[in-house]
């Protein structure tokens, strides 16, 4: 039997069964169960797969596979984004499924931040073969979720590429949790790196990029308040300090100065 067409066709199932729960204001057993078949058809294949749950800052929120280049998505779907992430990613969690990649956009302007959130199991591992993961959380995302992120960003032990959206450049909305986040990766493999539209300190910038100094290759920092420190001095660390940088992408970088942000020219891509 052709375990991605079993997949596709019990993806298909599950996003109407997702539907039409969230229409009765039903449980997500059932998708829960759906989604499992679909997790263990993909183990039984060995096809490396990336999951995209995501919204647009509309109530259509699509739950996105890709089989190796094939994408599969349900763009009608009328399902919030917590009874969609929870049971996909328990799911991944029941079967010891190895995600290959994980993308989540955690935005909505309509929904309050306990339907945006998701937990899981601290003890559970799904994550430890992310290659890739993308994560754009909005202002104000539930401290249980943050929590969660933590969890998912410090499984990642084969992580290669990171890309982070805090999707705010004010410095008051960024947490003790969001510097968690930030500071978790713990994959020895990172060679990209792209960190967009938050505010962070010099010293835990250069934190975060010099524990991977020995392999990261391409760094993109863009809409990026820094505080503690000046650019200037950062790029000049980051020449002495990261010698396998090939390819750099900076643009609508500021500085906090006292209580202002201070908008700096913007650089341009520079390739060693």
């Amino acid at each position: 039997m052709d375990m991605l067409r079993v997949a596709t066709s019990a993806l298909n199932d599950t996003m109407e069964r997702s539907t039409a729960e969230h229409r009765l204001l039903n449980s997500p057993d059932e998708a829960f169960a759906l989604l499992t078949r679909v997790f263990d058809a993909l183990k039984r294949s060995g096809r490396g797969v990336t999951l995209r749950i995501y919204g647009d800052d509309s109530m259509h929120h699509q739950v996105l596979l890709g089989f190796k280049g094939i994408r599969l998505h349900r763009a009608e779907c009328d399902i919030r984004l917590k009874p969609t992430i929870e049971p996909c990613l328990k799911a991944v969690a029941s079967t010891q499924y190895n995600l290959s990649g994980l993308s989540l956009d955690l935005r909505s302007r309509y929904m309050d931040p306990s339907e945006r959130r998701f937990l899981l199991d601290s003890n559970t591992t799904p994550f430890s073969a992310l290659q890739s993961l993308f994560l754009i959380v909005p202002p104000g995302y539930h401290v249980s979720g943050m929590e969660t992120l933590h969890h998912v960003v410090s499984q990642a032990q084969c992580l290669q590429s990171f890309k982070v959206d805090f999707d705010t450049t004010n410095p008051a909305s960024q947490t003790e949790r969001h510097r968690r986040v930030l500071s978790s990766v713990s994959s020895n493999r990172l060679r990209r790196f792209f960190i967009n539209k938050t505010a962070v300190s010099y010293d835990q910038l250069v934190d975060l990029v010099g524990r991977h100094s020995n392999g990261l290759v391409v760094l993109q920092i863009t809409h990026v308040v820094l505080g503690g420190g000046i650019w200037p001095q950062f790029f000049e660390w980051l020449r002495d300090s990261v010698l396998t940088l090939r390819s750099m992408h900076i643009h609508d970088l500021s500085v906090t100065s006292g209580d202002f942000v201070q908008p700096l020219i913007n650089h341009p891509s520079t390739t060693r």
